[in-house]
């Protein structure tokens, strides 16, 4: 009740005052007896209008009568209180209560008959307790509730007339529990229900009549849970549904009647399935559907005329699929479209007819393809089209009219394409951003930026650029931000920014640059920041920063000599990397880097060979980010950044090192691991990832390392593993993913790994594990799956493993175990089943082992069975056997029971 632990003499106050928002209020909380009595007595409590709990009060338990007598209370908020226990009797003279917010709780049954007094109630929050058991009748009487919310629970079932009265109800949340199943009964009195979330559960089945009486329903979220079908008949009779959302599902097929009667539908959310193809008729008669989600599927094949229905539709997303071609006359009829999202597909080509009747298109993303090519009629008709992205493609020509009538649009980026010369963007007046970087462009010639006058940042780096004309930038007149970063540019004109005198921004980093010549910058008056690192620069003229009158920062790291004006600028950041090397070492020659300013020595830098490092390891630091100039490293074989307060890493980080064997980033703080971190380094070998705080890892994180074999995410804060997140490790032998918040282990999560030897999911949450979880792991030798929240497990979990022969049930809360659980197990030679809630154990339990360890310690077991017959498999090898601390223990006659053991060293009955 405090925070202190002694509540011994606390007791509840009760303090009055006057809201005008609220009217007359009392505030709830705990005071010793004597403050407690001063005011208690005295309250008028008939005159309360809105109670609540003072804040950071702690009320684990509530006395029976500590509610009596507010009768006239409307608003009753017991928020975060650690309250664990409600009853009848805290609400039966609270006749008046409209709102009930008992959120942030700890509580975990909601009992009989809960508000029976309180017709009046409208609004009731259960969110974020530890709610497992919702009695029958707990919301009888509940006649005029209309929001319900029971997020962030434990709830797996409910009882048939669980919701039965609630008849009035519009709005039901049960997002975040782990329901696995809904069947015709739960939600059939439901009949003016008009938002009912069920998102994040583990719902795998959905009886058809489950919704068929929820004819008001407009949204319906069904988001991550594990359906593989929508059954043809669930969505017949919710016709006014407006936003239904399947996504993070397992679905691989809609039938084509699935949306019939949808009539009203304006969102639909399909994302992130096992979709492969959209027939024709599948949205025919959405004519209201505005947005359509569909991207992460594996959606290869479009039917044409499949939109053909698709009247009023604003947003498509089919990203990140495996489409190839778009049939020519797909989007015929979407003339609303403003957004379409074709990122991370296989499209090789796009045809000069296939987006002419895109008249209200806006957004076009076709980034991450195949395109070679844009034609000049690609882009007709599309004159409102204000972003285009047509980056990440393999795109090498793009003829000179291909942009010709963009005259909206403000955005377009063509980065890491095979461009070897600069579009034509001539009279793109309204374009703001353009980017071009990551290509095979090697001058800038002068016209192609012609009447850009709007252009304010553009973004040429990563390219071969060695020659800059003098005209290059003639019209770009409002030019703020120009990156021309890791080029060949080796030599400035004096006139080649007089056309930029806005610039703001200038990055030349990472280019050949020996001299600074003032007369190519002093017309900048408006720069601000100036980005030279990684050059040759071997001289800086005095009067150089003169002339920048405006610059707040001068980055000149990793050049050849800086002069010691601009050293001693509080500004500038003049500090360059200090390395150590070490040549022969069992690694091969290594590198160990740190930061330091650039007045500090560099050790034995002339035996430095960038290309000879094959291990690399960064000193201690808050880097946040992987420093850049890892890169530099190219064959690399260990890279170990351990401990270097790491909290992000960017997709494809490591995919320069084509070499890698070992990478280490344990003991950082990344939340996030992305796609493809390492997608070309094909040798990699170990990759560590514990003790960071990671909640999320991208399902196409481990694409490309295929010859991984061990993967450490040990100490994570992980709930959910998508199935496919380790589909690529098909070599992978030693898998550890303990120490995390893992509730649930489908089928498919560990479905490629025929080579696993080892897998560790001890100490998560876990309390169901389906039938198939380990059925493609024939080689798994050692398997921990000790402190969770088992209760019981399938007789088919392990039939597969039988190379197996290490076990580790403990702490979890096993009542029984199956005689057929273990029968293929002839391997297994350690078994623990240790602190579980055994009762007994069948005579067959343990026949066929070979087991040469066996805890049973701390059960609950009461009968072994006089004949012995239990152990009877047992007496071949067992060496250690402990069964002390169970109810059997004290009766039993070790020499009878125990004399055919030959090879039983140590034998535990009591502790």
């Amino acid at each position: 009740m405090n925070n202190n632990g002694n509540n011994s003499n606390l007791k509840l106050h009760y303090n009055l005052y006057h809201s005008t928002a609220h009217g007359i209020c009392c505030e709830l909380s705990m005071r010793k007896d004597e403050e407690a009595d001063k005011n208690t007595a005295d309250i008028k409590r008939q005159t309360v209008e809105f109670l609540f709990a003072a804040n950071s009060q702690k009320i684990p338990t509530l006395p029976g009568n500590a509610l009596d007598k507010f009768m006239n209370v409307t608003t009753l908020n017991l928020i975060n209180v650690s309250l664990s226990t409600i009853t009848y009797r805290h609400f039966k003279d609270m006749v008046q209560l409209k709102y009930l917010d008992l959120s942030c709780n700890k509580l975990r049954k909601l009992p009989r008959k809960l508000f029976k007094e309180c017709e009046n109630l409208t609004d009731i929050s259960f969110t974020n307790n530890q709610i497992m058991e919702i009695d029958e009748s707990a919301f009888q009487g509940l006649a005029n509730l209309k929001r319900l919310s029971l997020r962030k629970n434990s709830l797996t079932e409910f009882y048939p007339n669980t919701f039965a009265d609630l008849d009035k109800l519009e709005s039901l949340m049960l997002e975040n529990n782990s329901i696995y199943s809904i069947n015709d009964v739960i939600f059939r009195n439901l009949k003016n229900l008009n938002k009912l979330d069920l998102k994040t559960n583990k719902i795998f089945r959905i009886q058809p009549d489950s919704f068929k009486n929820l004819i008001n329903l407009k949204s319906l979220s069904l988001e991550e849970n594990m359906l593989t079908i929508i059954h043809c008949q669930l969505l017949q009779t919710t016709t006014l549904l407006e936003s239904l959302n399947l996504s993070r599902n397992s679905l691989s097929k809609i039938h084509n009647s699935a949306f019939l009667k949808l009539a009203s539908i304006q969102n639909l959310y399909l994302n992130n399935n096992e979709i492969t193809g959209i027939s024709v008729d599948l949205f025919r008669h959405q004519k209201c559907l505005r947005e359509l989600y569909m991207q992460s599927n594996k959606i290869c094949q479009i039917m044409s005329g499949a939109f053909k229905g698709l009247n009023n539709i604003r947003v498509i997303n089919l990203s990140e699929n495996a489409i190839s071609s778009l049939p020519e006359n797909l989007f015929l009829l979407t003339n609303t479209l403003k957004k379409l999202n074709l990122n991370n597909n296989c499209i090789e080509e796009i045809s000069g007819k296939q987006f002419r009747s895109l008249l209200s298109i806006e957004d076009i993303d076709l980034s991450v393809n195949k395109l070679k090519r844009i034609h000049a009629e690609t882009f007709e008709n599309t004159s409102k089209l204000k972003k285009l992205d047509l980056s990440c493609n393999e795109i090498a020509i793009c003829y000179p009219e291909a942009f010709i009538e963009l005259e909206n649009v403000n955005t377009i980026s063509m980065t890491s394409n095979k461009l070897m010369r600069v579009p034509n963007f001539q009279d793109l007046q309204n374009l703001v951003t353009l980017t071009i970087s990551e290509n095979k462009i090697t001058s800038i010639p002068p016209g192609n930026f012609k009447n850009l006058f709007s252009l304010k940042k553009l973004d040429l780096s990563h390219n071969e650029i060695e020659d800059i004309d003098d005209l290059a930038f003639e019209y770009l007149v409002d030019l703020k931000d120009l990156d021309l970063s890791y080029n060949k540019i080796a030599s400035l004109t004096e006139d080649v920014f007089k056309p930029v005198l806005k610039l703001e921004v200038l990055t030349l980093e990472n280019n050949l640059l020996q001299r600074l010549e003032t007369e190519t910058f002093k017309c900048l008056k408006n720069l601000k920041y100036l980005h030279l690192t990684d050059n040759y620069i071997e001289f800086i003229e005095e009067k150089f920063k003169d002339e920048l009158v405006n610059l707040k920062q001068f980055n000149a790291t990793n050049n050849v000599c800086v002069s010691q004006d601009f050293r001693n600028m509080a500004d500038v950041m003049g500090f360059r990397c200090t390395y150590w090397y070490y040549p022969h070492t069992r690694h091969g020659d290594s590198c160990k880097i740190s930061i330091a300013h650039e007045n500090q020595v560099t050790i034995n830098p002339q035996h430095l060979r960038e290309e000879n490092i094959k291990y690399l390891h960064i000193k201690a630091d808050n880097y946040r980010t992987i420093p850049k100039y890892i890169h530099r490293f190219q064959n690399l074989s260990i890279v170990n950044l351990e401990q270097a307060g790491i909290r992000e890493i960017s997709s494809e980080l490591f995919s320069e090192f084509v070499h890698l064997k070992v990478l280490n980033l344990s003991d950082n703080k990344l939340k996030i691991i992305p796609a493809k971190i390492a997608r070309r380094s094909l040798e990699l070998k170990e990759i560590n990832l514990e003790n960071n705080l990671i909640e999320k890892i991208d399902k196409d994180a481990f694409i490309g390392p295929g010859n991984l074999e061990t993967l450490n995410l040990s100490n994570n804060d992980l709930s959910n593993l998508h199935w496919e997140t380790f589909r690529p490790l098909k070599q992978l032998k030693s898998l550890l993913i303990d120490n995390n918040k893992i509730t649930i282990v489908c089928n498919k999560q560990f479905a490629t790994q025929s080579a696993l030897e080892e897998l560790n999911l001890s100490h998560n949450i876990i309390f169901s594990l389906h039938p198939d979880s380990f059925k493609n792991c024939k080689n798994l030798k050692i398997l921990y799956l000790n402190d969770n929240r088992l209760k019981s497990f399938s007789s088919e979990l392990f039939q597969a493993s039988t190379k197996l022969t290490k076990l580790d049930l403990s702490k979890n809360h096993l009542r029984n175990i199956n005689n057929e659980s273990f029968r293929t197990l002839s391997n297994l030679k350690i078994l623990n089943l240790k602190n579980n809630e055994l009762c007994e154990l069948q005579a067959d339990t343990f026949l066929k082992l070979n087991l040469q360890e066996l805890n049973l310690q701390y059960n609950k077991i009461d009968d072994f069975y006089p004949d012995a017959n239990t152990f009877l498999s047992l007496s071949k090898n067992i060496s250690t056997l402990n069964i002390a601390d169970n109810k059997c223990t004290a009766d039993m006659n070790a020499q009878n029971i125990f004399k055919s053991m030959s090879k039983l060293k140590n034998l535990i009955l009591y502790v």
